[in-house]
């Protein structure tokens, strides 16, 4: 009996390994189907994005802004701003006097800085005579 009960055991363990392989089989098939799905999304996105910045440029092009509107600089800012220079206010105590954040209010003074930097080039160049 124990030669039977090893046959069928080697018997079985084939078929077992047979049964393993065509899973891995369909497994690999799966995976190229999935692989094939990936790829087809991919170009699929790719074509999106161009068509997307396609869209964006002629939209810039025609004049279209994007995003938040800019907060129109209040008449009393220049005021307020001398006054926080002057270090007789805070950032915080303009800010809330000209009802913008403190980080709005600091945006507006370093744009103001700028505009008088480039001001101040565009003199002293004209002055050297370049």
């Amino acid at each position: 009996m124990e030669k039977k009960e090893g046959l069928e055991t080697k018997e079985s363990l084939c078929a077992h390994i047979e049964e393993l392989k065509e899973r891995i089989r369909e497994l690999e098939h799966e995976n190229e189907e999935l692989k094939k799905k990936v790829a087809a999304f991919n170009e699929d996105r790719q074509h999106m994005r161009q068509m997307q910045a396609r869209g964006i440029a002629e939209a810039r092009q025609a004049g279209v802004r994007f995003g938040r509107p800019a907060l129109e600089i209040p008449e009393k800012f220049p005021e307020i701003a001398e006054l926080y220079r002057k270090g007789e206010i805070t950032a915080r105590a303009a800010s809330d006097v000209l009802g913008v954040s403190s980080n709005t209010f600091r945006k507006w003074l370093k744009n103001e800085e700028d505009k008088k930097t480039k001001k101040d080039r565009k003199s002293t160049q004209r002055k050297s005579g370049n």
